[in-house]
């Protein structure tokens, strides 16, 4: 697993040069074969030389962690436009995009960078009729 070895390695250049604390984060399989995450603090006692370390099962955070990143690699990936404005702008007279995917960008012309903390007026053209816009 490569967080074992980025754990061993961490853990190996705490012990040789030293480190007053270290963090990292990795998997254990669990006795009932339950796969979860702990992240790891270990801090050196420069009094003793003992080191004093502590773990948290973060494994409810990383499983959120990774449906987000499924979610938004979907929306991404998505043939469908997507554009998401914010929520404060709901109560101001126009909500700002904060994103838009690629079909977005491919569909409209417009980049990225072009939308974002814009209104979504900007897709109005001169003969958009703005009572049809307002009530769909």
């Amino acid at each position: 697993m490569r967080d074992q070895k980025m754990s061993i390695a961490k853990m190996t250049d705490f012990l040789k040069n030293e480190l007053p604390l270290i963090q990292f984060e990795n998997r254990y399989l669990t006795k009932d074969k339950e796969l979860i995450w702990l992240l790891w603090n270990a801090r050196r006692d420069t009094e003793t030389g003992l080191i004093y370390c502590s773990a948290r099962n973060i494994t409810s955070a990383k499983n959120r962690e990774l449906r987000l990143q499924m979610m938004e690699s979907a929306i991404e990936n998505s043939k469908e436009c997507v554009l998401i404005t914010d929520t404060a702008g709901l109560a101001a007279p126009f909500p700002k995009i904060i994103y838009c995917n690629q079909a977005f960008t491919d569909l409209t012309g417009y980049a990225k960078e072009e939308v974002i903390r814009k209104t979504p007026r900007i897709l109005q053209g001169p003969d958009t009729n703005r009572h049809m816009a307002k009530n769909s």
